[in-house]
């Protein structure tokens, strides 16, 4: 059964889900301190406000269209396996995606 089209993604509640309690937008695991060399460099980089203004603009491009793609295309897994027809598999929900964008946008002209 197919949800309806209220219940669509929506990034601002996902995006304030990941803001801690002090306002910093990157959290350590639980206790635990970030050792990852590539973590450490990520919360650097998003520490100053340029860097703060750089992520929240992601959720606004990215994550959109992947919500898109899983809730109104209905989208949710690969149902073959390997990588070559993932891909494949992939493209086609991207296409589906583009196919419906572009009705939209020749309707309103």
């Amino acid at each position: 059964m197919r949800k309806s089209k209220t219940a669509a993604y929506t990034p601002s509640i996902n995006a304030q889900a990941s803001v801690d309690t002090d306002g910093s937008d990157l959290k350590t695991e639980g206790n635990k301190k970030l050792t990852n060399e590539i973590l450490l460099k990520m919360r650097e980089k998003f520490s100053n406000k340029e860097g703060k203004l750089i992520y929240k603009l992601r959720s606004q491009t990215i994550e959109t269209v992947f919500g898109i793609i899983k809730d109104v295309i209905g989208f949710r897994g690969f149902r073959l396996r390997g990588l070559e027809k993932m891909a494949d598999e992939w493209e086609l929900a991207c296409l589906a995606y583009n196919c419906k964008r572009l009705h939209k946008m020749l309707q309103v002209n």
